[in-house]
């Protein structure tokens, strides 16, 4: 979709108050990303109920929600490493009896997810399709296709940030 798309083209008809790419690099560098999450909210001025950040792996959302519950709560759709660790022994060590509950967690956390929590929300883009959110910031991956790309950034209303990867194919559309 966004490879066959001329990139000048297709940004003429995303109208958004804000628009920016940002690359972190050849490695995923989480408190780089966060940083300048923290400096757009804080520079514009935006309400936590109104961000979002997604990504097509919940890889690269652990550890920017750890160190978001640093300093403040967040509402996510996937586990976190304490639910995890709380799992019985025998759950953990089985890895089909580990995916059944990592599942169920999903399940029971999405069922939960509102939109209006008042927090900082954080979602792969598979659970937030269908959502939308104010500001979006989008956490490409390496091997996102076209597709998630997409689905990704016609979640944001009004504000979109998408950080990359340096060597990115989908640096010409942004």
């Amino acid at each position: 979709v966004l490879a066959e798309v001329d990139g000048k083209a297709a940004q003429s008809s995303m109208r958004f108050n804000l628009l920016n790419y940002e690359t972190y690099g050849e490695s995923y560098d989480p408190i780089r990303i966060l940083e300048s999450v923290r400096k757009y909210i804080n520079d514009l001025k935006i309400h936590p109920n109104d961000v979002v950040l997604i990504s097509s792996t919940v890889e690269l959302l652990e550890p920017l929600n750890e160190a978001l519950n640093l300093t403040e709560k967040t509402k996510v759709t996937f586990e976190d490493s304490a639910e995890i660790d709380a799992l019985p022994h025998a759950v953990r060590e089985d890895p089909e009896s580990l995916k059944d509950e990592i599942d169920r967690i999903r399940r029971r956390k999405k069922s939960f997810f509102t939109q209006n929590s008042g927090l900082i929300k954080l979602s792969t883009i598979h659970s937030f399709k269908g959502l939308e959110s104010q500001t979006v910031f989008c956490i490409l991956a390496p091997g996102d296709d076209a597709e998630m790309v997409y689905t990704g950034i016609t979640r944001a209303q009004s504000n979109l940030v998408v950080f990359d990867t340096s060597s990115s194919k989908y640096r010409s559309f942004f």
